[in-house]
């Protein structure tokens, strides 16, 4: 952090903008230090991702086969390992537990949006937990919400 901001001198060369800067990124990190505060932000980085690819997979349909195809393997050992329990629990319940792995369970759930399945309580999961990337906080947080509720479930 120090190099980002330091360039010119010391922390006492900083004029107040910079200082405030350097300041809350030490805050965002220290507060970064917390369980509950990984786990929110778990939850935002697996939301902002998931709609990143439930956008991209409405519009391309084609591309979507061709990536079904290409993971088809690799989605059958997934839902063999995750399906069970997953296939019915809240993607909040997996992504804020750390009994499961982060990176698997995204998986499971990308690659359940590639074959239709889960879309639902993944609609529901990114629109309840809307983020964006925080380059301050150098993290992802909460976005402001969608006034018009949850849409595409019944």
């Amino acid at each position: 952090m120090k190099h980002q901001l330091f360039l010119s001198g010391r922390y006492h060369t900083l004029n107040a903008d910079q200082k405030r800067q350097y300041r809350r990124k030490i805050a965002a990190h220290l507060d970064f230090c917390k369980k509950p505060v990984v786990i929110q932000s778990r939850m935002h980085a697996a939301a902002f991702f998931l709609d990143a690819v439930l956008g991209y997979l409405a519009g391309h349909d084609v591309q979507k086969q061709i990536i079904a195809r290409l993971i088809r393997a690799e989605a059958r050992h997934l839902e063999s390992m995750y399906g069970p329990m997953a296939g019915i629990t809240d993607p909040k319940q997996m992504f804020s537990t750390a009994g499961y792995p982060f990176f698997d369970m995204f998986r499971y759930y990308v690659t359940g949006l590639v074959f239709d399945r889960h879309t639902c309580g993944i609609r529901r999961f990114t629109q309840t937990h809307p983020a964006v990337y925080d380059p301050i906080l150098d993290r992802f947080t909460r976005a402001p919400s969608n006034v018009g509720g949850i849409t595409g479930c019944t």
